[in-house]
């Protein structure tokens, strides 16, 4: 609806932030809408791009930092996820803009870092000036930066020192392009930090709260909370605005994970391991651990799920060059065998586990929000000549999902609170009417065909529940 508002031009502000979002990126999805449908493949197109987008630019920064076969396995691990699959298909936050963005900016600095490259350091910066205007993550990213370059004066001083005319001119170019927002910023600070504020554990008063109600000291419960957002990439269900049996990782990559990032920690010293090291963390630190409830919020720490997949290719990489030195022929041969197994066991668990078990299983989001989308969709079907009609309180009520609104383009519906105990005639002569029904209140359909005879009932199941029944008089039925 906000990108909507945007392409009616009731946002006019591209510059500024609303629910978190930059309004810049309402923008771009209402240029797809315009130019696809208003509808959801319109809405989505956005987070199917970056998905798709995400996987080659991984492919290109792991091999650079590392090899071929790394890239290939991270890449293709991103590919087929579960988790990336799913919120490339879906318009939640902006996580799954966060990983694409930080997969470009990174890989810019660190070749620019290591070229001596001006011109790559200040298209990092574009990249992550750019990136402000879209999600919450830029956040993360431009305050990663000093640290990571504090860091690597002290593990590597001679790439800083060689690099400080070209590091200066990314500050100024990343400078320059978030003067806007930050401006924006300045004179709107709560709207700039209304997400932060919300589920942050310290702005949001929870932790003190928290340690309380625990009888817990507020450091204990920040170790838990650290733990919690780290064991989501490997053992806590990815519930958030996904409701999946499964983590981020399925078990087999998760395994090879915990190698991974084990190797790449005992080289942190490394400026390609640094930059992921700090990567991986910042993001678990910031989005997970300082944040309400990480544990089921995976969609958070998107951001650092592209370096997830490097920490599992890396330590694939390993432990098939451990067991299958590349000195000979065979050995070559069976180290691009195994390779390519574990990429056809892993796209074939998680492909099973979202599109065979997940997909038809009716898990995403609640019943009133799957209502409500099966709802607006009939109502956007039948059109702006119907007078909509909800037979569904107290349980649910027209006003509670925007989405209804969205997908019948904004017809309204009244509520009939009241339970129906005679025919009641709800329409004038001539008018076309569009009755919804919950399962509680279909017995009150009977009064409505009575009052309005000649209609046609149509039933609405989900996972073969009864969902909603639909009563449609007049114009050329459902």
């Amino acid at each position: 609806m906000l990108a909507l508002s945007a392409l009616n031009g009731e946002i006019n502000n591209m510059m500024a932030t609303t629910f978190g979002h930059s309004t810049l990126y309402l923008f771009i999805i209402a240029a797809l809408m315009k130019l696809s449908d208003i509808g959801p493949f319109g809405l989505r197109l956005t987070s199917a791009i970056a998905g798709a987008l995400t996987v080659p630019a991984l492919y290109v920064l792991t091999r650079h930092m590392f090899n071929v076969r790394t890239a290939f396995v991270a890449a293709a691990l991103l590919a087929v996820s579960h988790l990336h699959l799913h919120f490339s298909r879906i318009v939640v936050a902006g996580g799954i803009q966060d990983a694409l963005f930080a997969t470009i900016a990174f890989y810019f600095l660190l070749t620019g870092l290591e070229r001596r490259s001006a011109l790559r350091l200040v298209l990092s910066a574009l990249v992550m000036g750019s990136h402000v205007y879209i999600y919450m993550g830029a956040r993360l990213v431009i305050l990663f930066i000093p640290v990571y370059i504090l860091a690597l004066l002290l593990v590597e001083p001679k790439t800083v020192k060689e690099n400080a005319f070209n590091l200066v001119a990314f500050a100024v170019m990343l400078l320059i392009l978030i003067i806007p927002m930050g401006v924006w910023a300045l004179d709107h600070p709560a709207d700039f930090m209304a997400r932060a504020n919300q589920v942050g554990v310290f702005q949001s008063g929870w932790l003190a709260t928290e340690a309380v109600k625990l009888n817990q000291t507020q450091q204990h419960i920040l170790l838990n909370l650290l733990l919690q957002a780290f064991l989501t990439v490997n053992y806590y269900p990815a519930t958030g605005f996904y409701n999946s049996p499964l983590p981020m990782l399925d078990f087999l990559s998760g395994a090879i994970f915990m190698l991974g990032i084990a190797y790449s920690l005992y080289h942190v010293f490394d400026r390609r391991h640094l930059l992921l090291q700090g990567w991986f963390w910042s993001g678990v630190v910031v989005g997970g651990a300082l944040v309400v409830l990480p544990a089921i919020a995976a969609y958070r720490i998107l951001i650092v799920f592209p370096a997830v997949c490097v920490f599992v290719g890396l330590g694939l990489d390993r432990l098939i060059e451990f067991a299958l030195p590349s000195r000979t022929a065979l050995n070559r041969l069976l180290q691009v065998t195994l390779t390519l197994v574990f990429i056809a066991v892993v796209s074939f668990g998680n492909a099973r586990a979202y599109f065979a078990n997940y997909g038809p299983s009716c898990l995403y989001e609640d019943w009133g929000t799957r209502f409500a989308s099966y709802m607006g969709e009939a109502l956007g079907k039948a059109g702006p000549s119907y007078k909509a009609y909800l037979f569904g309180y107290p349980r649910i009520w027209y006003g509670i999902h925007p989405s209804v609104d969205y997908l019948s383009g904004r017809i309204p519906i009244t509520d009939i609170k009241e339970p129906l105990r005679a025919p009641t005639n709800l329409l004038k002569p001539g008018e076309n009417g569009i009755f919804f029904f919950t399962p509680e209140r279909e017995k009150e359909l009977t009064f409505v065909q009575q009052a309005q005879p000649g209609g046609q009932v149509r039933q609405i199941y989900d996972c073969k529940q009864l969902m909603l029944t639909v009563y449609q008089v007049g114009g050329t039925g459902p």
